[in-house]
């Protein structure tokens, strides 16, 4: 499915990249932090949701947090909408900020599922999938070494209900994401 035109047709210009080559990336950034999506299939989308805000009637606040991207894909005939958030630090008070974005960022990705099923008058029904990307140091997770490889998740854990995948590197595989084994 080509995710990038239904969403073009929902979202204003600017918010949605779309991959054209075969196996794409893409580089995500947050403030000064960067990183790179690889492996992404032709016609998947990456939502930068700076530009796509919860409704006005959302209070203000804890409420509004959200992640900073969303990824959404085919691969092997299956829909995937990855969730992602970015983080310079996993100690303490950032690690819970991550998690609450990501869950709070749900009813996003499912709005634009929602309305992307309108435009191709098809029915949908992605996995959601949670990626933490966070900044290479040693010290944050534990005292061994970071892997520079994309391949595999640094870290796994459950979070109200969401299997969070936990990258620390600059450069993440859609691949591992998915097959993280992470429940739908």
């Amino acid at each position: 499915m080509n995710w990038a035109g239904a969403l073009r047709t929902v979202l204003k210009g600017g918010a949605v990249v779309s991959i054209t080559a075969p196996v794409g990336k893409v580089e995500i950034r947050d403030e000064d932090q960067k990183a790179t999506i690889c492996d992404l299939p032709r016609g998947c989308a990456v939502v930068d949701t700076r530009l796509v805000s919860h409704p006005d009637w959302v209070r203000p606040g804890k409420w509004r947090q959200k992640c900073d991207y969303l990824v959404f894909l085919t691969r092997e005939n299956a829909e995937y909408v990855v969730l992602v958030e970015m983080k310079k630090t996993l100690t303490g008070k950032g690690r819970r900020e991550a998690q609450r974005q990501l869950v709070r960022s749900r009813p996003i990705a499912r709005y634009l599922v929602e309305s992307v099923k309108l435009v191709r008058r098809k029915e949908i029904r992605p996995r959601l999938r949670y990626l933490l990307v966070a900044e290479p140091r040693r010290s944050m997770i534990s005292k061994r070494g970071v892997r520079s490889e994309p391949h595999e998740p640094t870290e796994m854990y459950e979070e109200a209900g969401a299997s969070i995948a936990v990258f620390v590197q600059k450069r993440v595989s859609v691949e591992s994401v998915i097959a993280a084994g992470m429940a739908p």
